[in-house]
């Protein structure tokens, strides 16, 4: 058994070596090479549409509304305005009534 798990060890030795981490496809330095790159990128991607859209909004070209949507005039209801503040100015007399009530203390305490 220990010479088959030697004959094993052997391959792989022969086929890996025996620093792995010195060989090309394992360097720190690539891994943080790719993610400064990667930053660069969509960081350059986000400022040209961040820059598109500034361009195009002080331009006037987007978000445009319809005037007539704008223009319209509003017309109130007077009568109906004037119904709901007469009935605002009840309920406000009707609190102030009902706070002028006493309550009784309670004797427990």
């Amino acid at each position: 058994m220990s010479d088959l798990l030697k004959k094993i060890k052997s391959l792989y030795h022969q086929k890996i070596g025996n620093d792995t981490y010195v060989k090309e496809g394992i360097r720190p330095s690539h891994d943080w090479y790719a993610v400064l790159i990667s930053f660069v990128v969509v960081f350059c991607v986000i400022s040209f549409v961040a820059y598109y859209f500034y361009v195009q909004i002080d331009q006037g070209n987007l978000f445009i509304s319809e005037k007539s949507q704008v223009e319209q005039a509003v017309t109130i209801d007077e009568k109906l305005l004037k119904k709901v503040t007469d009935d605002i100015k009840v309920r406000d007399e009707n609190l102030a009534s009902s706070t002028k009530i006493s309550v009784p203390t309670d004797p427990s305490l």
